[in-house]
């Protein structure tokens, strides 16, 4: 499945020390987006291994941290009760949940896209918003990077 296959993807990374030339059992793997293998070795790097806390902790910080843009989205655009009301709403809805609970890169790319909806909105409330300009892009990049780049 796709979940034990990051777990490889991050196992390689670790062994081979090759970030950007990901094996399966020694054949290239080019079907996936990268950044999701590249978090998970990054968290495993100090244990040398992957350990499913460091395969899922990826996925566990981007629900909180979608849940916490959403939080502050919803604040910015209406008021702190709407925005508490969106992260209450968004955190306990089924779909959301089951994903956070799954070892995929999809609650990553949620994350990110909230976190750029929610500096573009900075960007364009609060002027100049160069930074919230330079977080807006930056998050849409590694968005790009976790859905629609595809390693091959």
């Amino acid at each position: 499945s796709d979940e034990a296959r990051f777990a490889l993807l991050a196992r390689d990374i670790i062994e081979r020390g090759a970030w950007f030339d990901v094996q399966v059992r020694g054949k290239q793997y080019r079907n996936k987006p990268p950044l999701y293998a590249w978090s998970v070795a990054a968290l495993s790097l100090p244990y040398g291994r992957v350990s499913e806390a460091t395969a899922h902790a990826p996925v566990a910080l981007a629900a909180i941290g979608a849940v916490l843009f959403t939080f502050l989205l919803g604040d910015r655009l209406f008021n702190r009760r709407a925005g508490l009301w969106a992260a209450l709403i968004l955190a306990t809805s089924y779909g959301f949940f089951g994903h956070s609970q799954l070892l995929l890169p999809d609650m990553i790319v949620v994350a990110f896209t909230v976190v750029a909806g929610y500096a573009f909105w900075r960007a364009v409330t609060d002027p100049p918003g160069r930074g919230a300009l330079v977080v807006f892009f930056a998050a849409l990049g590694c968005e790009f990077i976790d859905s629609a780049l595809g390693m091959g």
